[in-house]
């Protein structure tokens, strides 16, 4: 078995007995929140005059290099099929005679490309606009950017049927989860696909600004009024909710799969069966509670509206735990506009000075709505108290929480994952597999294995040599 390491072109001298030893892991199937990279071991390479000059004198008397700062763009090849195709090694530490270094590949790079950077990095300068009548009558039809849901953003002006009218300059805009989530990939350098992208429920999901303004102005910046929530805990509440797991395609390209077309084959199959040397374990414990609560960040602490449990079978769990908690508010606190619900979302204070009302603008934590819209309604809208009133019939966009609730999503999105949970076994092996074999592994597909009857999901890969440690996750049949 013939191993090489490829630096700008160039191969790494390696020691002849040495044996690279590869993790590789899609995500632990048990615990939805971990997403995983894959790495190799710490392989010791020698000081040789190659490895000299593809690390610039790296450990050398006088040598100045960020080598060891850096993350080294790499290939792994095992008798010449790619491993690792678009990968990088850092180097831990140096000695008198060898490097240390680790390979990595993998859904790491997206998280590290992200960083501690928030939503409110992100360019958005296309979105400003004035909110006024002229713009509440465009927006009505938008799918992406922002929309003005009508909603009561202050404590002293509710509505009634008799005073249904809607004033532009007391209204802020909602924002596309979906236009965040891609500006967020788009910024980062990366190209996607995926149902999820054009799934119509995702679609219709906005989210309420966070920041109030102290004046009625027209002009909306609107990064000045979204959450502060950084760009990686946006990515991962998405994908917590619509259960999805990342496949890389390349180190810059991502697709994303849910977890209960991954565990029911949508993405194919494969067989192991005469690859297996012993089957040598089962485990049956997992990172679940019996009761899974998943919930909001509440600002009102005693609303749990809406949470909902994922339920495990399982009675040598505990009891209960928490799984998941949104980065959004669930809100529950409704009035009337006209005969219909709308939702009060407390952006502005208004008080009385010199005779003046004096309008000041509070923060309140950002709630997840989803558009429920209403066509042929007749509805009133001016753009100031002293604009001219339009009444109009249009397709008005309001929202509702019914079908952004933490039940809602498991129902929808967690049903295959819950039936596997019940009775969920890892099954540990030990296998045989040739560098053709190991590189054509598909992560993303589940696997048969003739000796006991079962389809099988890969859990982790650890390689050694031929010889590889498997642990597979049974699922249950039928697929």
């Amino acid at each position: 078995m013939k191993q090489r390491i490829i630096v700008s072109g160039e191969d790494l001298d390696l020691t002849p007995d040495s044996l690279i030893n590869y993790n590789i892991q899609i995500n632990d199937i048990s615990d939805i929140s971990t997403r995983n990279s894959s790495y190799s071991n710490t392989v010791e390479i020698p000081k040789t005059s190659r490895n000299q000059a593809i690390f610039e004198m790296l450990g050398m008397i006088g040598s100045t290099t960020r080598v060891p700062y850096s993350k080294i763009p790499c290939k792994f090849l095992i008798d010449g099929f790619a491993l690792i195709q678009d990968g990088y090694l850092q180097i831990s530490s140096t000695n008198r005679d060898s490097y240390s270094i680790v390979l990595y590949s993998g859904i790491i790079s997206l998280s590290e490309a992200l960083g501690a950077l928030k939503i409110t990095d992100l360019d958005l300068s296309d979105l400003n606009h004035n909110r006024d009548k002229a713009e509440f009558l465009a927006s009505v039809s938008y799918t992406e950017g922002y929309i003005y849901p009508p909603a009561l953003y202050d404590e002293d002006s509710p509505y009634t049927a008799a005073n249904s009218l809607l004033t532009m300059d007391t209204q802020y805009p909602m924002v596309f989860v979906h236009t965040i989530f891609t500006r967020i990939l788009d910024e980062a350098g990366f190209t996607y696909s995926g149902a999820l992208f054009t799934d119509a429920e995702f679609l219709k999901e906005v989210f309420s600004v966070e920041k109030g303004l102290d004046d009625k102005a027209v002009a909306i910046v609107l990064t000045d009024l979204m959450p502060d929530f950084t760009q990686k805990a946006f990515i991962a509440d998405v994908l917590t909710r619509y259960a999805q797991v990342i496949r890389f395609t390349s180190t810059t390209s991502i697709e994303l799969i849910s977890i209960g077309d991954l565990i029911t084959g949508s993405e194919g199959y494969g067989d192991l069966t005469n690859n297996v040397i012993s089957l040598d374990s089962e485990k049956y414990d997992l990172n679940y509670a019996q009761n899974n609560k998943f919930t909001f960040s509440y600002i009102d602490e005693i609303n749990t509206d809406g949470d909902g449990e994922l339920v495990v079978n399982n009675d040598t769990l505990i009891f209960e735990k928490t799984a998941f908690t949104s980065i959004y508010d669930y809100n529950n606190l409704i009035t009337n506009f006209n005969t219909e619900t709308i939702y009060h979302i407390n952006l502005v204070e208004l008080t009385i000075e010199n005779s003046l009302q004096v309008v000041t603008g509070i923060t309140k934590k950002s709630g997840l709505y989803k558009l429920a819209p209403i066509p042929s309604y007749s509805i009133r809208v001016r753009g100031t108290t002293i604009d001219s009133i339009t009444t109009t019939t249009i397709t008005v966009p309001f929202v509702d929480t019914a079908n952004v609730s933490m039940a809602y999503y498991l129902t929808n999105n967690y049903s295959e994952f819950s039936t596997l949970l019940d009775s969920f076994k890892i099954v540990s092996g030990t296998f045989k597999l040739n560098s053709i074999e190991l590189s054509n592994i598909d992560l993303f597909k589940v696997y048969y294995l003739k000796q006991t009857g079962k389809y099988y999901y890969i859990n982790r890969i650890k390689t050694k040599g031929v010889v590889a440690k498997m642990e597979l996750v049974e699922l249950p049949n039928p697929l």
